[in-house]
């Protein structure tokens, strides 16, 4: 076999003129937003050693997402036959459940494309409620995590982006928790007022209505 495929191999049979790279995986993790994880190889059959340029996120939206930091940094280099995993540090908490695009630019080579779906997580404000009839001092805002993966650990919320004292807080999955937040509110009557909740996970989630 080996004689016989020899007369054909030279006609048939040849190596790459330019280095390629191989997206071998992308993984995102509810646990945390702000990175995912992304493993490239450089094939045995590649002729040289090739250098990893840029990563990018092209997500439904039509934006194109540069990922401006990565471990280990850009550019590195990758030999023939290594795979290197490389953790790229981009927020995707405005695209959970989402189809994206992973896109890997190399230096004088081909790149990659890879498409994965991101996890669902489902952190909403359900509900703000200024109500004088109880008080002006407080008010009550209910969070939801329906159909989350995974738990989210409530760190920090805001009122027309200013700090409202609240304790760290764990909404588990499927789970609904109303916080009364003391914050003297009667100088907002009439006007629109956002309030943002933010997790040790990197994801927020922001509701706007008018005062009474």
């Amino acid at each position: 076999y080996i004689w016989t495929m020899g007369g054909y191999a030279p006609s048939e049979f040849h190596r790459p003129s330019h280095a390629n790279v191989t997206i071998e995986s992308v993984d995102f993790y509810a646990e945390n937003a702000t990175f995912f994880n992304v493993t490239l190889l450089n094939p045995s059959y590649s002729p040289s050693a090739i250098a990893i340029e840029q990563i990018l996120v092209a997500t439904n939206d039509g934006l194109l997402h540069k990922v401006t930091n990565t471990l280990p940094s850009l550019p590195s280099e990758l030999a023939p036959s290594n795979s290197q995993t490389f953790k790229a540090y981009w927020n995707w908490a405005d695209y959970t459940g989402q189809s994206v695009n992973v896109i890997v630019f190399v230096i004088d080579g081909s790149g990659a494309t890879f498409l994965k779906i991101t996890p669902f997580m489902n952190l909403t404000i359900a509900s703000v409620n200024f109500d004088p009839s109880v008080s002006a001092t407080n008010f009550t805002v209910t969070v939801q995590s329906m159909g989350s993966q995974t738990f989210m650990n409530i760190t920090r919320m805001t009122l027309n982006g200013e700090d409202v004292d609240v304790s760290p807080y764990t909404l588990n999955v499927n789970a609904s928790e109303t916080f009364t937040l003391n914050w003297e509110w009667s100088d907002l009557q009439g006007e629109d007022a956002t309030v943002s909740v933010e997790t040790l996970q990197g994801f927020t989630a922001h509701k706007s209505q008018i005062v009474p």
